[in-house]
């Protein structure tokens, strides 16, 4: 049989976790311990024993993990008819399937979901209290089961008319489509031929799942297949979508027999990061990684009076990184002409996307290519929306709806097209169809916003509503292109750049001040982590936020890997107690 590269250059424990079959399989993979890597060779190794490619499912949380499995299957001639996708989307094409009445979901965006139980909300008298109550219905459907009955009465009296609207609507919001797959295969108990299917279920960064998913892999899995979950609880930081490192520990015991494998042999980071991200933790059992870059790298602390003397420091440390291309570079002539560093190497991250706009700003007004994730949230986006709308009224799902969210004069347009257009328009290549849109809805574009709209119309053609394909900041950035990436912390989960920048590094930011403290804690594990060379920690002495101007402090968790920091240039170390050195 041929070689196949994917199985070749694995660690014993990496191979191990490939290639157990005969039990479940609990995979700990700490941060750069080739996490990919294993849930791409297991599932080449299972192909090359013979299993279909049709009997396997792949679950992960964002669509640029899922792609990149993909990517690398591809690569190796094994993509065929793997299912390789996230919880939600996989959801989505069950419930098409499935469900009769309902064959299609229409998803509605969260700015949609906002919407519609402003609406409601305003119907009934409700005033100031709406955001707390759409919150807590989100966190609500991350649970299982619901226990809507206990909740307040304007919780309850909300969640009932705001589903009662989308019912009217024949409409889903994101997490419904969860709840939904849930009593589709409660009812059908066994019966669903097409999930019996599934030979193997491998399911990627297992320890964000919800209470929720957590019940929908049990399901996916009644009938007996092999289940492997592989995830770090170390990297648990969405407890305020619901997902608890606890299940992790569950899934020993309710997918019994299992065999539990920790990785911990590390590539990307030097020990250095390696070291002080576990020293952060404060957790004694927590897995020591060895790295095999060795000690190589460095983290680099520094403070700053204001916020924007922190973000102006920021972008000339990457114009010097990048060799001088910033606009004073150039005008100055001082620009090497060479770049030492890519700018797509380069990531700027923060506690929340208030912080990264400082940084965005100082950037353009260097004339540093950049990106950002959190700018808003990409369906908010006027343009985006109405290309929705249009998209899923030619493809004539719930046309009334989408109809009825565009303009008189928009909604003549739509309807003055013949069938024969919208088959052309269905079949167009994502530019050419992009100028039709454009024209059909007279809005105009730029460069930057096309290439996120013709994004969002390939996920459309390649049947994943708008909704599910442009759900996170992964999602509408491109990591290849010559740009600094600005992302929260949260969503730089799962990416890794050379050098990383973790700013406003505080008191009351990180740890957020209303935060889990140990949640907090293995965020900032999250941001050294990122980094395969070198780490530069900033934080200011004051700040405005939230129309409050306050002081601040750096982060008291710097205090822990003192000894590991290096200073910049310019500050004094003070003196410190022979035994026990401190960062202040």
């Amino acid at each position: 049989m041929q070689s196949n590269p994917l199985l070749e250059n694995l660690n014993d424990l990496q191979e191990l976790a490939a290639k157990v079959t005969d039990t479940n399989v609990l995979v700990e993979a700490g941060p750069g311990t080739g996490k990919t890597r294993v849930l791409t060779a297991r599932m080449a190794w299972l192909i090359a024993q013979g299993c279909k490619p049709h009997d396997i499912l792949a679950i992960t949380f964002t669509n640029k993990a899922a792609n990149e499995m993909a990517e690398r299957l591809g690569a190796a001639g094994l993509s065929g008819q793997l299912q390789i996708t996230t919880y939600h989307s996989w959801a989505f094409n069950f419930l098409k399937d499935r469900v009769p009445d309902r064959a299609c979901p229409v998803v509605v965006t969260e700015n949609e979901q906002k919407r519609i139980l402003t609406e409601v909300a305003r119907s009934e008298g409700f005033d100031g209290k709406i955001k707390a109550i759409f919150d807590r219905i989100q966190f609500l459907k991350q649970s299982y089961p619901i226990k809507i009955e206990e909740e307040p009465e304007d919780v309850q009296l909300l969640w009932k008319l705001y589903h009662d609207r989308l019912s009217a609507y024949n409409l889903y919001d994101y997490d419904d489509l969860i709840i939904a797959a849930i009593d589709h295969l409660e009812s059908q108990g066994n019966k669903d031929e097409n999930v019996l299917s599934y030979y193997h279920v491998l399911i990627d960064e297992f320890q964000d799942v919800s209470p929720a998913q957590y019940k929908l892999t049990q399901l996916i899995a009644s009938h007996g297949c092999r289940v492997m979950a592989i995830g770090d609880p170390n990297q648990s930081i969405y407890g305020f979508r619901g997902s608890d490192p606890v299940f992790m520990r569950r899934f020993e015991t309710d997918f019994s027999p299992c065999t539990r494998i920790s990785l911990t042999s590390a590539y990307r980071c030097p020990q250095r990061l390696l070291d002080a991200a576990r020293i952060v933790l404060a957790v004694e059992e927590a897995p020591v990684l060895k790295s095999h870059k060795g000690h190589a790298g460095n983290i680099t602390f520094k403070k700053f009076q204001t916020p924007e003397k922190e973000a102006g420091w920021v972008a000339r440390k990457i114009d010097q990184l990048s060799g001088g291309i910033s606009f004073e570079s150039l005008n100055q002539g001082i620009a090497s002409g060479q770049g030492l560093r890519s700018l797509s190497d380069i990531a700027i991250l923060f506690r929340i996307n208030r912080i990264g706009q400082i940084f965005a700003k100082e950037l353009e007004k260097a004339g540093i290519p950049y990106q950002f994730g959190g700018a808003a949230n990409p369906l908010s986006d006027e343009k985006l929306n109405k290309l929705w709308h249009l998209l899923e009224f030619i493809e004539g799902r719930d046309i009334d709806y989408h109809l009825f969210m565009l303009r008189p004069e928009e909604r003549k347009r739509l309807l003055s097209l013949t069938s024969n257009l919208k088959k052309e328009m269905k079949a167009m290549e994502p530019s050419n169809l992009l100028k039709t849109v454009s024209r059909l809805l007279k809005f105009q574009y730029s460069t930057s916003e096309a290439r996120l709209l013709k994004k969002a119309i390939k996920w459309h053609q390649r049947g994943r509503p708008l909704s599910l394909a442009l759900k996170a900041e992964q999602d509408v950035l491109d990591f290849h292109v010559e740009a600094v990436s600005l992302l929260s912390l949260h969503a730089s989960k799962g990416l890794e750049f050379p050098v990383v920048f973790i700013t406003g590094c505080e008191q009351g930011l990180i740890p957020w001040e209303k935060g889990d403290i140990q949640e907090e804690r293995r965020l900032l594990y999250v941001g050294l982590t990122r980094a395969s060379e070198q780490v530069f920690i900033t934080c200011s002495m004051r700040r405005h936020l939230y129309g409050e101007k306050i002081e601040t402090q750096p982060s008291p968790f710097l205090e822990d890997i003192d000894e590991l920091i290096s200073k910049e240039k310019g500050h004094r170390k003070r003196r410190k107690k022979a035994r026990q050195k401190k960062l202040f």
